[in-house]
């Protein structure tokens, strides 16, 4: 039986195709060439299974900067949010937060079409509140209404108001009952852009640490340590849906070395 399986061990050779002539067939032969290609099958399996092997490499990498700010550049369009209830608000792991923030973002008024309104930069009532202002008399102090008074003691504006409602954690819903809204035609304004949308654009210097960026339909304040937005304007039965879509024009962020 053994010498039968060595006996044909002869006819395995890796030189098949030699002359018969010159040919030699051994079991030592044999033995060689069994050795050689278990070998080689050995090492094309181990590379085959090591080409398919992940392998997760766990590091930390320490940012060492302290103190660095980013540039982040925005260009934001929502077709049915009016200007007037989008904020603008920063935040981040370190505790700083921003609130509103103007500097640096220009909002512009979109028709239904999406087209931009003549003139309508956020400015414009900010110059009419100005003008008023100049008409009143110097010794004019407004009532801030239960809210919260700013340094000065007085609210001149109906924006004055409704900063003193969120610095109280109240709503601000009930402008048609604030004087200073009534002169300014805070409603009427209201009611006009109620159909509109809003284009926002600009850049934010933020902190070089975890934090988030929030644009939402309704100012912002802040109540033990959580930020709270007031949504009833946006939310209100007037006719319109509540559509917070959105296009990104623009998103990047831009170190100082950049």
């Amino acid at each position: 039986m053994a010498k039968g399986i060595f006996h044909a061990l002869k006819g395995v050779d890796a030189f098949g195709k030699t002359m018969d002539d010159v040919k030699v067939k051994t079991r030592t032969g044999a033995l060689l060439t069994i050795l050689s290609a278990a070998i080689i099958l050995a090492f094309t399996t181990i590379e085959f299974l090591d080409y398919r092997r992940v392998i997760v490499d766990t590091s930390i990498l320490v940012d060492k900067s302290r103190g660095e700010s980013l540039t982040v550049k925005m260009n934001v369009t929502f077709p049915r949010v009016p200007c007037y209830l989008l904020s603008v608000d920063v935040m981040d792991i370190s505790g700083e937060s921003q609130s509103d923030i103007t500097a640096n973002i220009l909002k512009l008024r979109l028709d239904e079409r999406g087209k931009p309104v003549p003139n309508s930069h956020t400015r414009e009532l900010q110059n009419d509140i100005d003008k008023m202002n100049e008409q009143r008399q110097g010794g004019y102090c407004g009532s801030c209404y239960g809210g919260i008074e700013p340094a000065s003691g007085c609210c001149n504006t109906c924006e004055d108001v409704r900063q003193a409602y969120v610095n109280r954690g109240w709503s601000f819903s009930t402008p048609d009952s604030i004087e200073q809204c009534v002169k300014e035609g805070w409603s009427e304004k209201l009611k006009e852009q109620a159909s509109e949308g809003c284009n926002v654009s600009g850049q934010l210097r933020v902190n070089k640490v975890v934090g988030n960026i929030h644009l939402s339909p309704g100012r912002s304040f802040r109540s033990s340590a959580s930020n709270i937005y007031d949504l009833v304007p946006y939310l209100r039965t007037d006719g319109n849906r509540h559509d917070f879509s959105h296009t990104i024009h623009e998103f990047a962020f831009q170190g100082d070395d950049e």
